[in-house]
């Protein structure tokens, strides 16, 4: 009795699977983002330029040390329809109204098929 080589039917599945993935969420690119310390200051910053509150709802943000994530620095334009991770387009939201604008742009982005 002889056996079919299983190596091969795996690797075409594994193709399969990396195909229905990637056509479900494509890669955005190799989009820059501030990390660490270049991002603390990039949330000062902005902090400080839009005022104490959130660009969604008003909610006054307190950044008083010790306070755990009082605001999401948001793109306005998210980076995968194009938008730059530069200040320019960057808001501060409060977590509820940052989370809001993630579902809806999460709807769009599924309705134009880009992810």
């Amino acid at each position: 009795m002889s056996q079919r080589p299983r190596i091969p039917a795996a690797a075409q599945r594994i193709q399969m699977a990396q195909a229905t993935r990637l056509q479900q969420a494509p890669r955005i690119g190799a989009t820059h983002r501030d990390r660490g310390r270049a991002r603390q200051e990039a949330r000062l910053r902005i902090w400080l330029r839009d005022g104490p509150h959130c660009k969604g709802c008003g909610k006054l943000i307190d950044i008083t040390p010790g306070t755990s994530d009082p605001f999401e620095l948001d793109h306005t334009v998210p980076l995968w329809r194009g938008g730059k991770d530069a200040d320019h387009n960057r808001q501060c939201l409060c977590p509820d109204c940052h989370a809001a604008k993630t579902a809806r742009e999460a709807q769009e982005r599924a309705r134009c098929g880009t992810g």
